[in-house]
């Protein structure tokens, strides 16, 4: 049963709810449920993204990132810089941010609209993302890289 399987998912704030949701619609319906997922997650990344940006002077990737992984290690995410850069992004992260171990590359990819949609409103630029690790896939960490389009 899918509860059986989730009940163990703690629910602390709206984005944990989110998540929880999320996890149970594509369990239950598969991938046909992704691209309203994605969307969802998007909407909500950029309502942060836009939120960022009032606590920002500036508006660069770095600033953007840094300001990023300061609110990470606040919520005690053990997240790891990569490489931040003008133009790119890359962290890691030993443990799923968002909750996801186990529940597939899919879901991951659609999750991380919301941080695709952060980067977005916050930097005002388009940003692709590039998951190369993923817990939700069995990896051993989660390992991204954000990089402006432009």
């Amino acid at each position: 049963m899918i509860m059986d399987s989730l009940k163990e998912v703690e629910v602390n704030t709206a984005r944990d709810a989110l998540v929880l949701l999320s996890r149970m619609i594509y369990k239950k319906y598969g991938d046909e449920v992704l691209p309203l997922i994605g969307e969802v997650c998007r909407r909500l990344g950029r309502a942060i993204g836009n939120q960022m940006r009032t606590n920002l002077d500036s508006f660069d990737l770095k600033s953007v990132g840094s300001a990023f992984l300061e609110g990470a290690k606040r919520r005690k995410s053990p997240v790891t810089l990569l490489e931040l850069t003008e133009k790119r992004l890359r962290c890691k992260n030993e443990r799923c941010a968002l909750g996801l171990a186990g529940a597939g590359r899919p879901l991951c990819e659609a999750m991380m609209n919301m941080d695709i949609g952060t980067f977005e409103a916050a930097t005002g630029e388009e940003m692709e993302l590039s998951i190369l690790k993923t817990v939700a896939a069995g990896d051993e960490c989660c390992d991204v890289a954000f990089t402006l389009k432009g």
